[in-house]
């Protein structure tokens, strides 16, 4: 699971050796992104016209 998270966080934020991080900040990291994918997919799945809120 971590590969993936790794994975995932280099290729969306950029991060070269997100492993590197310190704990606290690589799962800060990881939070956010599950966030900005969670509202993509949404963002994605809406109707068009259909706004996407909070």
């Amino acid at each position: 699971m971590v590969r993936k998270v790794t994975a995932l966080l280099s290729f969306h934020f950029k991060i070269p050796f997100p492993e590197q991080l310190p704990d606290d900040e690589f799962w800060d990291k990881w939070e956010q992104l599950q966030w900005a994918l969670f509202f993509e997919s949404k963002r994605q799945a809406a109707k068009e016209g259909e706004t996407v809120g909070i």
